[in-house]
């Protein structure tokens, strides 16, 4: 069983360079940075967070879904999952305890970029 918090997001026109859109190590180290930012003032919003459970096989959100909300994993395992054009399906990465998912996404204001599956 995952649980995680769900961080509702606002988008408030954020202007993102082009850079990011054709360099994603960028957007991670971005990510990063927010991340390291992020955390203390996470803790003191817990009354704005709402609590999640996804089973193991289900899907958190998925490619080109909107993205309008950020995941805090507080236990267990997820996958992103590429579904490319070919119909192929690449594993991109795995995130566990204390991971944030889907900020990228919400920084820059794109759809899901990949699909997240619950593990355990």
């Amino acid at each position: 069983m995952i649980i995680m918090f769900v961080v509702e997001t606002l988008h408030h026109g954020f202007v993102v360079p082009s850079i990011l859109r054709k360099k994603p190590e960028a957007v991670l180290n971005l990510a990063h940075s927010v991340i390291q930012r992020l955390s203390p003032f996470v803790r003191q919003i817990d009354f704005a967070m709402d609590w999640m459970n996804v089973e193991a096989g289900r899907a958190l959100y998925r490619q080109d879904d909107p993205s309008d909300s950020t995941y805090i994993l507080l236990s267990g395992r997820l996958r992103s999952v590429l579904n490319r054009a070919d119909g192929k399906k690449e594993l991109v990465g795995e995130y566990g305890r204390g991971d944030i998912v889907g900020i990228v996404e919400v920084l820059i204001q794109d759809p899901r970029s990949t699909t997240i599956m619950a593990v355990r």
